[in-house]
């Protein structure tokens, strides 16, 4: 919640610290904390599954996208991370939900150079215990115009159906 994140901010960690508080809800109904920090409802305990990791309003285009896979016999879990750094953290949790994975997907709302996703798949292609496939989705090119949001996805290539996509590769 933003009041954790605050309370961490303000007394549990050093150095600088960006809080990212979304125009709009994140309604995380039908998803419950994992640990701390993780949301989902998942079973990750099927191997040769696609893993989606997501953070921000995006997540529900994941979910739309695991529910369409689980449609076409795919098996598909979200996770979705309310924080992000340090990136260690990110990794050791990525890694956890994601050893029986046949495929990770991270998918961000953000530009791609020097993303979250960027910087977390750079440490898990350094991991060479990690054998899990790594894609990532995010905003390539120039910066999108104004659009409802459902049209910003499609055009930047991160909705639903981009994420279903990259699950059938």
């Amino acid at each position: 919640s933003m009041e954790k994140c605050i309370e961490i901010a303000v007394n549990a960690e050093s150095g600088i610290w960006a809080i990212r508080y979304p125009k709009g809800s994140q309604d995380m109904e039908g998803l419950f904390r994992k640990e701390e920090f993780v949301y989902t409802d998942d079973d990750f305990s099927s191997s040769g599954s696609v893993v989606i990791v997501t953070y921000g309003r995006i997540f529900k285009q994941a979910l739309l996208a695991r529910d369409e896979l689980s449609l076409k016999g795919i098996k598909s879990s979200v996770l979705v991370l309310e924080k992000l750094t340090p990136f260690s953290d990110t990794v050791r949790i990525i890694k956890k939900y994601c050893a029986d994975a046949k495929k990770l997907i991270i998918v961000e709302e953000s530009m791609e150079s020097g993303s979250f996703g960027q910087n977390v798949l750079s440490l898990l292609n350094m991991d060479d215990s990690f054998n899990t496939s790594l894609s990532h989705l995010a905003i390539k090119g120039d910066v999108p115009g104004h659009a409802r949001l459902e049209t910003l996805y499609a055009e930047c290539g991160i909705s639903a159906k981009d994420i279903i996509q990259e699950a059938e590769k």
